[in-house]
């Protein structure tokens, strides 16, 4: 008696990794891969995206009463600034690693690595007391390796093989929005500075604004389908996916 033929559903990201000539290591992470897309919104435009995220989704529950929450990353980068280089030459397979807080006043922060494969991103995290940013920040990851996660591993030897160092700290103030249904989140950030001089990451700082004309970063993740609502306001606003990043606008003049 002939087995039936059971075919697998294979995801996207699987289907298109399996057709590559180099091999695509997958992360040893919980976190699944997600789409991901950002624009630049002018002030008009972010105005009329907020109204309608107010209209379909919930804030998230981490904005404060003004509606919004702090963000300060501290990016590091390698001897010969790969992970910029790779992100300017639109490399398919691309990482940053950054330390991230939410306030001045707070005394953790995460070490995070964020990877992208063409338009999908995970990200991996190890949480740092004030102490332990301070020295890797200096260049010592030796505090990566006392947090016994092979998360935490894979860091220290990224770190240490890509001699990487601190290159730019970028804050800014997020908006941001949920809906349970594929996990969506859309995110608006404003008022976004940077400095490549001070690396303090839990102190005020002179900071240079990232868009002096009050443009707005809006980014939009989701697992596998964007509600129909979503893909209307998308289609019929003439946005263009940009390739932002943060970091590499904070580096451009200063490389």
């Amino acid at each position: 008696m002939r087995r039936s033929d059971k075919r697998k559903k294979i995801s996207p990201f699987t289907r298109m990794t399996s057709n590559l000539l180099f091999h695509t290591p997958m992360p040893k992470t919980q976190h699944v891969f997600r789409n991901e897309y950002k624009y630049i919104l002018n002030r008009y435009e972010y105005e009329k995206y907020l109204n309608i995220c107010k209209k379909y989704m919930e804030p998230d529950p981490y904005c404060d009463e003004t509606g919004k929450y702090f963000i300060s990353s501290l990016y590091f980068d390698g001897i010969a600034d790969n992970d910029y280089f790779d992100k300017e030459l639109g490399a398919f397979d691309r990482k940053k690693m950054r330390i991230r807080t939410y306030g001045y006043d707070y005394d953790w922060a995460h070490f995070e690595m964020k990877r992208k494969v063409d338009i999908w991103e995970y990200k991996d995290k190890v949480r740092l007391s004030r102490e332990e940013v301070k020295m890797i920040s200096e260049g010592n990851f030796d505090p990566l390796l006392g947090k016994g996660t092979d998360e935490a591993v894979r860091f220290y030897v990224t770190l240490k093989e890509g001699v990487y160092r601190p290159r730019a700290i970028v804050e800014y103030e997020r908006r941001a929005f949920i809906l349970p249904f594929e996990d969506v989140r859309v995110t608006f950030d404003e008022d976004v500075r940077y400095t490549v001089s001070d690396f303090d990451l839990f102190k005020k700082k002179v900071m240079t604004p990232q868009f002096p004309d009050g443009h707005v970063v809006f980014e939009i993740k989701y697992n596998e389908t964007l509600p129909r609502w979503a893909k209307k306001m998308l289609s019929g606003a003439g946005l263009s996916n940009e390739a932002v990043s943060k970091y590499s606008m904070s580096r451009k003049n200063n490389i």
